[in-house]
């Protein structure tokens, strides 16, 4: 058994009203969806890396290596043409120093803290990139530590992609027993380098932004399904012919809505009170009143 009951009797024209004004919705917010979802994976694509163009004067590149681990010349050679390098394509000059693990360890709580003041009493501008590299040259078990620290003003060019090349090569590189401090440095400015200025897109940042923009739209989508559900309804209603002899409406005396003589005691608009009806009202045909 199935019923039915609505504010207003049910007619073609309201029937016809309600599919068009579904239809129109379900356009205009799968449009504003796709629009939406569209410019934010064009903007993702486009946002990249660019050069620094801060005027600044002390664009000095300096290798500081109080241990003497950097002391094979050609290898001093090849990271410095490395990082001129990269000073022509980022306009950020990069400041290489290498200490004692203790250094910092007797003053400071963490490296990053020791690299925060290094930085702030060495440069009078937001322009350098400081890399710290620190050792106890252990030979045998080498505690090392490294840290780099930025400039505000590099920020354009020094992107969270591009640290995060800088930082998974140099890792890997200074991890290889093989290579020297030199050639990993070297190694890891050539990668940089070489991707510093391409598009970067995110595929963890993707799918959660696509994935919120879709709950949001589930979201908003709920309203139209109960539209859409409602007009089904009324189709259904107003197509079977048993349902309309024996679909019995009435209006309520005190709020003018419609109910059904037979289901109702009170009007379910209001909560009025209803005269008597003869009997319930029902459609026998329920299989075509599956949805």
């Amino acid at each position: 058994m199935h019923h039915f009951y609505n504010k207003e009797a049910i007619t073609p024209d309201g029937i016809e009203r309600s599919k068009n004004g579904v239809k129109l919705a379900r356009g205009i917010w799968a449009a504003f969806y796709v629009l939406t979802i569209l410019g934010i994976i064009i903007s993702m694509v486009n946002q990249r890396a660019r050069k620094a163009t801060t005027s600044y004067h002390d664009r000095k590149i300096v290798i500081e290596d109080t241990l003497g681990l950097l002391t094979d010349e050609d290898e001093l050679d090849e990271l410095e043409e490395v990082l001129d390098d990269f000073q022509d394509q980022s306009g950020v000059t990069p400041y290489i120093l290498v200490i004692d693990n203790g250094e910092w360890k007797d003053n400071y709580s963490s490296l990053e803290d020791y690299a925060y003041d290094y930085y702030v009493n060495e440069f009078n501008d937001e322009m350098h990139w400081l890399i710290v590299y620190s050792t106890d040259c252990d030979e045998v078990w080498e505690d090392w530590y490294w840290e780099g620290m930025q400039g505000d003003d590099t920020d354009v060019c020094l992107t969270t992609e591009n640290n995060d090349i800088f930082r998974k090569s140099f890792q890997k590189y200074a991890l290889n027993r093989k290579m020297s401090l030199a050639e990993a440095l070297t190694e890891a400015f050539s990668d940089l380098n070489g991707q510093m200025f391409e598009r970067h897109l995110s595929p963890v940042v993707l799918i959660a932004t696509v994935a919120g923009v879709c709950l949001h739209a589930g979201l908003m989508y709920i309203p139209i399904g109960l539209m859409a559900h409602q007009t089904k309804m009324d189709m259904i209603a107003f197509e079977l012919p048993e349902a309309q002899k024996k679909y019995k409406e009435d209006t309520c005396m005190y709020c003018g809505g419609m109910f059904i003589h037979g289901i109702h005691i009170s009007c379910p608009h209001c909560g009025g009170a209803l005269p008597p009806a003869d009997g319930p009202v029902f459609v026998e045909d329920t299989g075509k009143l599956k949805t």
